[in-house]
């Protein structure tokens, strides 16, 4: 059971200190290019984005990733926001990037 604000003891003014000090805003940008010849999820020419994440082994990531279908070019970058390390990078064409997030084996397209 949480202990009342030693002020006036309500448990409400706890909890919402407890919220508040574990939030924080990190900065990202999403940005895409609409092509009106394209149709359905691949309907942007462009798209780019660059986001502060949590990545699965806990690490605090900045992933910086573009798709340019116009030109067939697929990269992203991996960096751990902490030590600078760069975990992952790739740089190649969008047709050799395969077994990837909704094209890995067992999933089904929609």
């Amino acid at each position: 059971m949480l202990s009342g604000c030693p002020e006036c003891g309500s448990t409400n003014a706890i909890a919402s200190k407890i919220l508040v000090a574990g939030f924080e805003i990190l900065p990202s940008i999403n940005l895409k290019v609409k092509n009106p010849n394209y149709r359905g999820r691949h309907k942007y020419a462009r798209e780019t984005k660059s986001v502060v994440e949590n990545s699965v082994s806990g690490r605090l990531v900045r992933v910086t990733q573009f798709i340019d279908r116009s030109n067939d070019r697929y990269g992203k970058k991996v960096v751990d926001v902490d030590t600078g390390e760069v975990l992952r990078k790739a740089n190649h064409n969008l047709s050799e990037h395969t077994g990837h997030g909704s094209d890995k084996p067992g999933m089904k397209r929609g």
